[in-house]
């Protein structure tokens, strides 16, 4: 849907970025009309009207929000611009009663303008490069403007299997039309989140739109600004109906998914936490987990999300969006919502993040008193998750009574097979390997990604040079022997010993096995897990 003038009017209306008083009846001084000089208050079609703490308030017509840069540019950098909308005769009628200006008797400077001037145009384009990016399979479309050679150009690039393709020469964009693409996208915003007046401030929001095929899909919109004066936007796409998978979709072993279905069926209450870093599935693996559960249950169950945002829609579920605010009428925030849901006699619950001491007191509670809570934690592995935890001031005892399950995982691409070629063990993988790693890869028939032109010639992976992505997934079970442990120690190192104790296998253990069935290559590997031990093994080949 592309906001028309009228809409956009109304829009800004309900936010409170619409002045509807006359400017003529507001009696503004000398010294506030002087921050805009006759010629740019013409050439814009702009009057100042109120200047406080640096924050210089300018009425402004719908035309002049496509010049905003160029308005910004004339004020030096201690006053801060606020473009307000109004009507189109406020801004005339001020003209002439402050500056003696009347702009019937000027040209309008969009008239002589190209078509192209029009966002239009800008919005036709992006919506082509959305759909585009959803038949590629991209996860998000980077929009990044800059100069060259006193040019504007334009880099766009597709997420796709992890890895960003670059797609700017299948887009042409005039030079006028690349500085305000961020303003066209920031218009389709349906969320209210977004300030199409505010370039100097970072901006989310977000929209529906439809595939080619009319399926729906939500796209999140990021924008923030860049030193250049121009923003960069980032937009996600999230396809509803495609979201909600199984384990076994996410690509989990078939020995893995038995071990962690069997935790879930045996323990109705207490907690499962998931770590990982951003883009490594955690949304999708819990939703799994949480629907493995659901549809597996003799009997009827509640579930309620707490999320932010909310990227897979479930109608079985009671799901809740955050929104937090700096009024308290009208924040909800993550554990002024689960305190409310937990009076709504749920069995299930999804919520959103532990961040801090506050919420991981929230969540022992809600486990405590019956309920199934599944939650996320930021941590690279299960070794750090566990510490963390032991380290937030929670009760030991209380924690882990709790602690059913902490898994964490990261995706890495399968090698395509039409453009992979042989990997030859180099020098530096001879010292970032132990031996028996490295002994056992060098027996191996290894795989890498194709080359450059070998990737660009190849239709199979989008020139990725991987076909798909899998989940590689480390996790642990909280027996009572491993709890006793854990209540006399937070150190990593014994933590380690203990979960070895446990026939605890690492991420980077189960990914050396890919690699050695040639599904993935060792650099892969690399990037997407890493290897804790790589600074112990340097140590030893000196």
């Amino acid at each position: 849907m592309i906001i028309t003038d009228e809409s956009l009017k109304e829009e800004m209306r309900e936010r409170g970025k619409f002045l509807d008083k006359p400017l003529i009846k507001m009696n503004i001084s000398k010294n506030i009309l002087e921050f805009v000089s006759e010629e740019n208050a013409k050439k814009y079609g702009i009057v100042p009207f109120e200047l406080k703490n640096n924050v210089l308030c300018i009425a402004c017509m719908t035309e002049s929000l496509l010049k905003q840069n160029e308005i910004e540019d004339i004020f030096n950098s201690n006053i801060t611009i606020h473009l307000v909308l109004t009507d189109d005769y406020n801004i005339q009628e001020a003209l002439k009663h402050y500056y003696e200006i009347d702009l019937a008797k000027r040209q309008n400077v969009y008239e002589a303008q190209d078509t192209t001037e029009d966002t239009a145009p800008i919005l036709n384009k992006v919506k082509n490069i959305i759909a585009d990016a959803i038949e590629f399979g991209a996860s998000d479309i980077h929009f990044l403007p800059y100069k060259e050679n006193g040019h504007y150009v334009i880099r766009i690039l597709y997420r796709i299997n992890g890895k960003n393709v670059n797609h700017s020469n299948d887009y042409a964009f005039t030079e006028n039309e690349i500085p305000r693409i961020s303003m066209a996208i920031k218009r389709l915003d349906t969320s209210a989140s977004s300030d199409t007046l505010r370039k100097n401030m970072p901006n989310k929001g977000s929209f529906l739109t439809k595939d080619r095929n009319g399926m729906d899909v939500d796209v999140r919109i990021s924008t923030i600004p860049m030193v250049s004066g121009m923003e960069k936007v980032v937009l996600r796409l999230q396809q509803f109906l495609s979201k909600q998978k199984t384990l076994y979709d996410i690509g989990y072993s078939e020995k893995d998914i038995r071990n962690i279905q069997r935790q879930l069926k045996i323990c109705p209450t207490g907690l499962f936490i998931i770590t990982g870093p951003t883009g490594s599935g955690k949304t999708t693996t819990l939703h799994a987990q949480i629907n493995y559960v659901y549809q597996n249950a003799d009997y009827e169950r509640t579930v309620v999300t707490i999320e932010d945002p909310v990227e897979i829609y479930n109608n079985n579920y009671c799901q809740v969006q955050i929104h937090e605010s700096e009024d308290k009428n009208t924040n909800l925030d993550a554990q002024t919502a689960l305190k409310v849901i937990l009076r709504q006699d749920p069995e299930i619950i999804l919520y959103n993040e532990i961040r801090d001491r506050t919420d991981a007191e929230t969540v022992i509670q809600a486990g405590a008193t019956g309920h199934q809570v599944f939650t996320t934690l930021h941590a690279n592995d299960c070794i750090t998750a566990i510490s963390r935890l032991l380290d937030l001031g929670v009760s030991k005892v209380s924690l882990l009574n709790q602690l059913n399950l902490i898994s964490s995982q990261r995706l890495i691409g399968i090698l395509c097979p039409h453009c992979s070629r042989k990997y030859d063990l180099s020098e530096s993988d001879k010292i970032l390997l132990d031996k028996k790693e490295y002994e056992l890869l060098s027996k191996s028939d290894l795989k890498q990604i194709g080359t450059k032109e070998e990737r660009e010639a190849c239709t199979h992976c989008n020139h990725t040079g991987y076909i798909t992505r899998i989940a590689v997934v480390e996790y642990v079970f909280f027996n009572t022997d491993l709890k006793d442990i854990l209540y006399h120690t937070s150190s990593m190192r014994e933590i380690q010993a203990a979960l070895k104790k446990n026939r605890f296998v690492s991420m980077w253990e189960k990914g050396l096995n890919y690699v050695i069935e040639g599904k993935t290559s060792l650099n892969e590997l690399y990037n997407q897990i890493g290897n804790k031990n790589a600074v112990d093994n340097i140590i030893e080949n000196l």
